[in-house]
């Protein structure tokens, strides 16, 4: 079991929200996958001192309301593998809200 934050797998997720001012802000999710499959991630906030072991078994509890499952490639998912992913989604959802 090491600590290395590179062990991680990441998903990511921009939304927009408006600081106490009323200016807009977009704004970036990073969370950390703690078990997938071929087409399907769980993931959870990072806790930046606990290694990915720890991080599962901590999250294997019983009471998993804060444990989130996501579809790999899929364009209406609330969270992407990658960065540009994410990007890509925002876009298209302002768009369509415009």
């Amino acid at each position: 079991m090491s600590n290395n934050p590179s062990d991680k797998k990441y998903c990511y997720r921009y939304y927009d929200i408006h600081d106490g001012q009323g200016r807009p802000i977009v704004a970036m999710l990073k969370r950390v996958i703690i078990r997938e499959t071929e087409k399907t991630y769980w993931h959870v906030e990072d806790m930046p001192h606990m290694s990915l072991e720890k991080m599962r078994q901590y999250h294997s509890r019983p009471n998993k309301k804060r444990v989130k499952r996501c579809l790999k490639n899929a364009a209406r998912s609330g969270y992407h593998m990658t960065k540009e992913q994410a990007m890509k989604a925002f876009i298209c959802i302002s768009r369509d809200l415009i």
